[in-house]
């Protein structure tokens, strides 16, 4: 959920946009844009007309940090990434209450950089989760209790921000790996889950910050809709048919110039 800057506290709030379903039957968003990275859910019964029907307030839960995180679900909880006092920290929220079950800081101090805050949704896979900080550092944490498993900052691989307003990125699990993208020279790169992770080799000097790794077949779907006059989308990598043990399998796809 996106606020303006001049925000200091962030909610998470939650309206009822079915009249047979409910948000403790809902199905999981487990990462950024939903399980399929392509903003679609499987929901049924939706409210077609909000004039007609506007969709009715459930809840309202407060101190989740600062920040422009969108929150992922799993379970029966909420996860998101804020600013609170002493750094940038992964928040669990349990739904069936509203109560915070864990928040773990994961930076040294609050991330400088412009439009200050949280950018990642956090990847729930299983009994792990993942983010990338603001200041470029991908971690991985037990979504149970919040212990960080490992952590590893972009500048070890070289990475690079395109600019001064700080990483705004959400890492894709694919199978064993990790991927992020941390920019300059190695600008993408796979991690293993646990515990050994290793950079990809392909090279591309672009800056990093606001590119997601998304499934190659949305990507494609997305570039025929910019060539037929859509609205301008940022640049993606593809993540289809990587090769496990050489990294192939990476392009990347300016959604703008089809190149």
């Amino acid at each position: 959920m996106f606020l303006r800057p001049s925000h200091t506290l962030r909610t998470v709030w939650a309206c009822l946009l079915s009249l047979t379903v409910s948000v403790a039957v809902a199905s999981d968003w487990p990462q950024w844009r939903g399980p399929g990275r392509d903003g679609k859910s499987a929901e049924t019964g939706l409210i077609e007309n909000w004039d007609k029907t506007p969709p009715k307030h459930l809840w309202t839960i407060e101190g989740m940090g600062e920040g422009f995180a969108a929150p992922s679900i799993s379970k029966g909880f909420l996860y998101v990434t804020g600013n609170v006092d002493g750094g940038q920290a992964v928040i669990k929220v349990k739904l069936a209450d509203h109560s915070t079950a864990w928040t773990k800081v994961v930076t040294e101090g609050k991330p400088k950089h412009g439009y200050e805050g949280s950018r990642c949704t956090p990847s729930v896979d299983g009994d792990l989760l993942y983010v990338v900080t603001s200041d470029g550092r991908i971690s991985c944490l037990k979504s149970g209790n919040g212990d960080v498993v490992w952590s590893h900052p972009f500048s070890k691989w070289e990475g690079k921000m395109q600019n001064g307003w700080g990483y705004s990125e959400s890492p894709l699990v694919d199978g064993d790996l990790v991927l992020c993208t941390p920019g300059g020279e190695k600008a993408t790169c796979r991690v293993r889950k646990v515990p050994h992770m290793w950079p990809e080799d392909d090279r591309c000097a672009v800056g990093g910050g606001f590119d997601h790794v998304l499934p190659a077949a949305f990507a494609v779907e997305a570039a025929a809709d910019e060539r037929d006059g859509g609205e301008g989308v940022q640049r993606v990598q593809l993540a289809d048919g990587i090769d496990q043990d050489d990294g192939r399998g990476f392009a990347f796809l300016d959604l703008h110039g089809g190149r």
